[in-house]
């Protein structure tokens, strides 16, 4: 059966599966490409779903504040649980910690208390700290995070800046047509094309694959993702998305994409998005599912899974992201805050 490649699931702070080999990505739209849609094997609404943990076979949701045991195969919900496994980090509308702490009676009626209380304490999520107040991280310091992210397995997160593979740095400026990519330090150089549209957008634009030798952007307010060649800046191909769209993270394999979309953009706004930042956790990486609650970014009303070995969408989700956890068994789980969906893909296209 194959795996789910989504790396090891970032909303623990334990690594808890193995690394994948990163998968080179695919070649333009409209080559070869395996069209066979992933298996939804379940899917469960949940309106109350704030956040999702799995470790092994075993996997926990908290659902209306509440610690729920989850059936990995049926997305069937389980008793009122107690955490024991330490301390774990949900990515929720209000990021959520649950201490590793037995159950005890807290109602006459002697039900458990789930340990779960709101991520308050300041040495846990300081105030955010607006990055334009800071002097930029210069191309070593945007490497050496990108190099450590990759050797450590984590998730490549769509960012402000990404480097460029024969040094420097890719970035957005923002012109009154719309976001043009641009390479800066060392030889500079600029996209033919521009990507979203004019006025405010999302800073957060770029990401590259772990081969190195793809990059991709999402200029909110847009409605396309858009593959281009690192070095010379080609456009490679585009995948349409639902406007307003904005990325989320490449996964550690190489193979999957995340993105959001379907936000509402605002009229007044006068500024980008994703300015700010907060400081994270020890042990919880850039691009783990608490850095990405805790991230200022637009609202959205779907999620978008792209498989970058075909390209295509294969599978969209009402709901802004939450989770996505590996099973054993090579499924995934999928979470959003309106559902939970199981998901296995196919295996990439031979080409």
């Amino acid at each position: 059966m194959p795996a789910c490649p989504v790396g090891r699931p970032l909303l623990l702070l334990a690594a808890l599966v193995a690394r994948a080999a990163a998968a080179a990505p695919a070649g333009p739209a409209g080559t070869a490409a395996d069209d066979r849609p992933p298996e939804v094997a379940a899917r469960v609404e949940l309106a109350g779903l704030a956040g999702l943990a799995c470790e092994g076979d075993r996997c926990l949701a908290l659902v209306d504040g509440r610690l729920r045991a989850v059936d990995p195969l049926t997305l069937a919900l389980g008793e009122e649980q107690a955490p024991t496994w330490g301390h774990h980090l949900f990515a929720a509308p209000a990021p959520t910690l649950l201490d590793g702490c037995e159950a005890t009676p807290s109602s006459p009626d002697g039900t458990p208390e789930t340990c779960a209380r709101p991520l308050a304490d300041p040495t846990l999520a300081p105030a955010p700290v607006p990055t334009d107040r800071a002097a930029p991280p210069s191309p070593d310091q945007v490497a050496r995070a990108w190099n450590q992210a990759r050797a450590s397995g984590d998730r490549l997160p769509f960012a402000a800046r990404v480097p460029a593979p024969d040094g420097g740095l890719l970035t957005t400026v923002r012109e009154p047509q719309g976001h043009r990519v641009m390479r800066i330090g060392g030889a500079a150089r600029f996209m033919d094309a521009t990507l979203g549209a004019g006025g405010p957008g999302y800073r957060r634009a770029l990401a590259l694959h772990p081969t190195g030798r793809e990059a991709y952007a999402v200029a909110a307010p847009g409605s396309a993702l858009v593959a281009f060649d690192p070095r010379d800046l080609g456009i490679r191909w585009i995948l349409p998305l639902r406007p307003v769209a904005h990325g989320l993270f490449v996964d550690p394999t190489g193979r999957l994409l995340l993105a959001e979309e379907g936000g509402e953009p605002d009229p007044d706004a006068l500024l980008d998005l994703g300015a700010q930042e907060r400081h994270l956790p020890a042990g919880a990486a850039p691009g783990s599912d608490l850095a990405l609650a805790l991230a200022e970014r637009p609202d959205a009303a779907s999620t978008a899974v792209i498989d970058l070995a075909a390209p295509r969408l294969v599978w969209r989700e009402d709901g802004r992201y939450l989770s996505l956890q590996a099973l054993p068994d090579g499924a995934c789980l999928l979470a959003t805050d309106r559902a939970l969906v199981r998901l296995v893909l196919p295996p990439p296209s031979s080409p």
